[in-house]
């Protein structure tokens, strides 16, 4: 299958990146043998990438370290010689051509890594100076660094992932439901990985959502013999959707068609829903983040408004 295949090689290259960069190799001089060693990264750089999906935080959490590193060095070669060592210069080199092609191969696959424009900048300053042997001269026209530690440098498809990650914890602290935050997280991780199973997630959230918001009114109805059709039906009329202008009942009435349309993405291409294993394709990570997208949109416009009822009441 072609899309498994491709969704396999960005766990490839996560893999391969992440074994070049995570060690570092330390020569003991009494035995001049060399040793390599886990590198230890800062809880800032951690605690900075949280939001993101496990492999891209460590990565960018060691780019930015090694990179925020070298370029204290850099500043402090500036005060004294304008002299940036072998060394040094090597290893920027080198983390500069790795993260290079980390962005390349990614790209390849579908996904964009941005650099914030002033590290950018900085990096490709820093291409036209560094040599691999002998040192490299530090230009007069460039200047001492304003080091970024608390913020990110590095971001995935213009942050459109992280934006949707940020939505989606805020929905876990609206619920506090031990079940339905795990969900969000696999599904948010399933998105690159498994793409299948992120939409299978984002159906069946909508639908927990649903009978969350329905649960203490409809006592006497079995919520989980109706289907998403029904469950959105009966939400619209709890929360009381309803507009005499004809614009916002067309966008009303679009409400129930986004569900459905997840519900038969579900069908076609997601997890749960039996399969013909000779003629089923692995959807796309564009079409599973439209699903997760649109359950997340859904989630926030229904629960918010069950939020206001409630408050009203």
């Amino acid at each position: 299958m072609i899309k498994d295949n491709r969704i396999n090689k960005i766990d490839l290259i996560l893999n391969d990146f992440l074994s070049e960069i995570e060690f570092t190799t330390n020569i003991d001089f009494m035995t001049l043998s060399a040793k390599k060693e886990h590198i230890t990264v800062e809880d800032t750089y951690s605690q900075i990438y949280k939001e993101y999906p496990e492999k891209y935080k460590r990565i960018f959490s060691i780019f930015q370290q090694q990179i925020n590193n070298l370029f204290l060095f850099l500043n402090d070669k500036i005060d004294v010689n304008r002299h940036f060592n072998a060394d040094a210069s090597r290893e920027l080199i080198d983390i500069i051509s790795k993260l290079d092609s980390l962005l390349l191969n990614l790209k390849k696959e579908g996904i964009e890594i941005n650099i914030e424009d002033t590290y950018k900048k900085l990096i490709d300053e820093c291409r036209k100076f560094l040599r691999s042997s002998g040192g490299s001269t530090i230009p007069d026209n460039f200047n001492k660094i304003i080091i970024t530690k608390y913020e990110p440098v590095f971001f995935v498809n213009n942050s459109s992932a992280i934006t949707t990650r940020q939505q989606a914890i805020a929905i876990k602290l609206e619920f506090n439901n031990i079940y339905m935050q795990q969900q969000i997280d696999q599904m948010l991780e399933s998105i690159e990985k498994h793409p299948s199973d992120a939409i299978g997630k984002a159906k069946e959230l909508v639908e927990s959502c649903c009978k969350a918001i329905l649960s203490k009114k409809e006592g006497a109805i079995d919520l989980d013999s109706l289907d998403i059709n029904a469950l959105i039906k009966k939400v619209k009329g709890e929360l009381n959707l309803e507009s005499k202008h004809q614009s916002v009942k067309q966008i009303i009435g679009s409400i129930s068609g986004v569900a459905i349309g997840i519900a038969q993405l579900r069908n076609a291409k997601g997890t749960g829903h039996g399969k013909d294993a000779v003629k089923f394709r692995e959807p796309s990570i564009i079409e599973a983040r439209l699903a997760v997208d649109s359950a997340i949109t859904l989630l926030h416009f229904f629960w918010d408004l069950n939020k206001e009822k409630n408050t009203i009441n």
